[in-house]
């Protein structure tokens, strides 16, 4: 992460990074608005993809801590439910738990970006 922020440079990183969380609110996060088995699938970012779920902590790596704690809330806010047909965003896959222990660790602002590969690093 670290080498990734100091190529593009902190400010550029940070504004593609946001921008990306920006442009993918207007679908509620690649939640959509509509019930199909492609919701998601036009997104800049969906985040019923669960390779994508780490992304929201990498701000934690580039200087601005708060965006990643600002977004994660946002999603949490915003791409959860409690209606039956909204739950995790239309047309989600829940894939083993992964999208609810993503909201609960969210909830907590945690949240492992490196996949474990540096013990003692979840984000904060």
């Amino acid at each position: 992460m670290e080498q990734l922020v100091a190529l593009l440079g902190q400010e550029e990183f940070n504004s593609r990074l946001d921008s990306t969380f920006v442009i993918s609110r207007e679908s509620v996060f690649g939640g959509g608005k509509t019930i199909d088995a492609f919701s998601g699938l036009h997104s800049y970012y969906n985040h019923g993809n669960q390779p994508n779920l780490h992304i929201t902590g990498m701000f934690n790596f580039s200087g601005k801590p708060w965006l990643s704690q600002k977004w994660m809330r946002t999603i949490c806010n915003e791409f959860y439910g409690t209606e039956g047909i909204h739950g995790y965003g239309y047309g989600q896959d829940e894939d083993q738990g992964q999208l609810g222990a993503w909201y609960v660790m969210a909830a907590m602002v945690l949240f492992d970006v490196k996949g474990l590969t540096a013990p003692n690093r979840l984000s904060r």
